[in-house]
């Protein structure tokens, strides 16, 4: 029986273990690299979160839908009820797993911002097809992006 066959209430059922599912693997990736950047050099936790992607998972999805939303949204609850919140780049590399995961291309973009105070900032961000879906900051365009090393480059 086709989803679209069913009862509405097993539908709203099904709907909601989806969603439940997709909330525990957020917040058990995201604390588990919160984990790892914080005990792992970060070419280990790269070449971590690059195996982590890799593995093809059991959505399939269109990559030119609006699908990337609901990964966005898990991210968001799964950073609120996280112990001390998450930091932009733990977010990224998180979106960029699910994402790959689900079919899509995401970029994920490191970038740097020197300040008037001569102090540097750093901020990690993912965009899709040129779009800017998880880190946007009203001053982004002022980041000067850094190019991304593949875990193999430092070792």
């Amino acid at each position: 029986m086709k989803p679209s066959e069913m009862n509405p209430i097993p539908r709203a059922i099904l709907r909601y273990w989806r969603i439940g599912r997709l909330l525990v693997k957020t917040y058990l990736l995201l604390n588990g690299i919160r984990l790892a950047l914080r005990f792992l050099s970060f070419p280990q936790s790269q070449a971590w979160v690059a195996r982590l992607s890799s593995r093809q998972g059991t959505v399939s999805v269109s990559p030119t839908s609006h699908g990337w939303r609901s990964v966005v949204w898990a991210i968001e609850q799964a950073t609120r009820y996280s112990p001390g919140g998450a930091k932009c780049l733990a977010r990224a590399l998180t979106a960029e797993i699910l994402l790959k995961r689900r079919g899509y291309q995401p970029e994920l973009r490191y970038g740097v911002l020197k300040s008037s105070a001569e102090t540097f900032q750093a901020h990690a961000w993912v965009e899709l097809q040129g779009q800017t879906i998880l880190g946007q900051l009203p001053n982004l365009a002022d980041y000067a992006v850094l190019p991304r090393f593949s875990p193999n480059f430092i070792k």
